[in-house]
Parts: C-alpha cells; sequence; structure tokens
C-alpha cells in the first residue's frame, strides 16, 4: 500500500491528539507507536474490503511482541 496513506493517518488523525479516542484506544490495547497504530488502521481497512476478519488483537498482539526487548 502507498506509503502516503500511512502518513496522512499518521497527520491527520495520531499525531498531536487530533483523534483522541483513537489513540486512547491504542495505548489501552498497548499500542503506542504512531506507525504501527497506522498500520493496523489500513491493515484493518484490506480486511474487511475483503471479507476477512480484522483480528485487532491479533495485530497488537504481533507489534507489542515485537517491540518486546
Amino acid at each position: 500500500m502507498d506509503l502516503s496513506y500511512g502518513i496522512w493517518i499518521r497527520s491527520r488523525w495520531i499525531y498531536n491528539n487530533q483523534d483522541t479516542a483513537l489513540v486512547n484506544e491504542f495505548i489501552r490495547m498497548g499500542i503506542d507507536e504512531p506507525n504501527d497504530m497506522s498500520s493496523i488502521i489500513l491493515t484493518c481497512l484490506h480486511r474487511k474490503l475483503n471479507n476477512q476478519p480484522q483480528d485487532i488483537e491479533g495485530q497488537a498482539a504481533y507489534y507489542k511482541a515485537y517491540w518486546k526487548p
């Protein structure tokens, strides 16, 4: 997927607390990296458009494991 979509999501929804409900939900799930947030959003969109399960919890687990020391 085009990199600019992720940048747009981060600029418009994530940075500077422009959509605090969205950011707070990701933080509640243990996701605090803006890149990870936008990746999860885009993956969910792709899966929804292709009638696949979004598995947000599984995606969050992947990123938490990735950043775990």
